[in-house]
């Protein structure tokens, strides 16, 4: 028995995720990010509001920078957004909300 969920049934049960910290802008760009990813590939995903919340995570592009970046040598710099862009790209995939917020596969 299958069951098609609508972009909004998916990112409702995503808010709903007493684990998660979603806000509605990352739970929808989760969701749109995996639809992409099935259009592209042609192969249909099953949706796993865990898997999502261990595989992606929101959070601001400073914190980001200060909880990942500064345990590389490399990027001990101070902040700065194009560096942060660049570094984030090498590392894993992002997508930037218009919250501000950062939406990336945890790496």
């Amino acid at each position: 028995m299958k069951n098609t969920l609508s972009t909004y049934e998916m990112v409702h049960a995503l808010l709903k995720d007493e684990f998660a910290s979603w806000s509605v802008d990352g739970a929808k760009a989760v969701i749109e990010w995996h639809e992409q990813l099935e259009e592209d590939t042609g192969e249909q995903l099953e949706f796993d509001t865990v898997a999502m919340r261990c595989d992606w995570w929101e959070d601001s592009p400073r914190r980001i920078w200060e909880d990942y970046a500064q345990n590389n040598y490399l990027y001990r710099k101070i902040f700065d957004e194009s560096t942060f862009e660049q570094w984030l790209g090498d590392n894993t995939v992002f997508i930037k909300l218009d919250n501000g917020n950062i939406l990336f596969q945890i790496f």
